[in-house]
C-alpha cells in the first residue's frame, strides 16, 4: 500500500474493528437484537445499537435512538407514529 506503513494500517484497522454497529426495528425484534448485542460483547468488540424503528418505542436501552434517526431525516418520531396510526402515508 502506497503511503500507508504496514504498522500504521494494523493501528488503524484495530481501531476500527473494535465498535459494531447493530442497527434494527428494536421495537419488534429486540430479543433477536439483544442477542446479537451480546455475542458482539462476547467476541470483545463495543455493541453500539441503533433503533430504527418507527412503531412502538422500544423498551430496550440503546446508544442511538428512533427519535434520534427520524430526527436526523427531519421528521419527529412523533409525527411518523400519528401518521401510521392514523393511517396516513408516512
Amino acid at each position: 500500500m502506497i503511503g500507508c506503513s504496514e504498522d500504521n494500517l494494523y493501528n488503524r484497522v484495530n481501531l476500527m474493528a473494535k465498535r459494531i454497529l447493530i442497527m434494527g426495528s428494536f421495537d419488534t425484534k429486540a430479543s433477536e437484537l439483544t442477542f446479537l448485542r451480546e455475542r458482539v460483547t462476547e467476541l470483545g468488540f463495543e455493541a453500539v445499537c441503533m433503533d430504527t424503528s418507527m412503531g412502538r418505542a422500544s423498551t430496550v436501552k440503546v446508544e442511538i435512538g428512533s427519535d434520534e434517526v427520524s430526527t436526523a431525516a427531519g421528521v419527529p418520531v412523533s409525527e411518523i407514529r400519528r401518521r401510521t396510526r392514523d393511517g396516513l402515508p408516512r
